[in-house]
């Protein structure tokens, strides 16, 4: 058993570097693709652009989000 576990460790760091990789290209893509729109001055002072803003308002905001939506509490951001 311990030979199982052993052999697929290197199966396990590999999934999870490539999901960590898809989430930070997808946080990247994101939180450029709303930039525009946050920064717009027609937006300015809406509810909208506070809650966009609190979930993908910086690279690490969005990172937070894609990996919380990952794991299953997709229902806040996607409101």
């Amino acid at each position: 058993m311990t030979t199982a576990i052993r052999g697929s460790i290197s199966v396990l760091i590999w999934a999870v570097l490539v999901l960590a990789l898809v989430e930070m290209c997808l946080a990247c893509v994101i939180q450029s693709l709303v930039e525009d729109w946050i920064r717009d001055p027609v937006n300015k002072g809406t509810d909208g652009v506070e809650k966009v803003y609190m979930y993908f308002g910086s690279f690490s905001r969005a990172m937070l989000t894609m990996y919380e939506m990952t794991l299953g509490n997709w229902m806040p951001p996607c409101r």
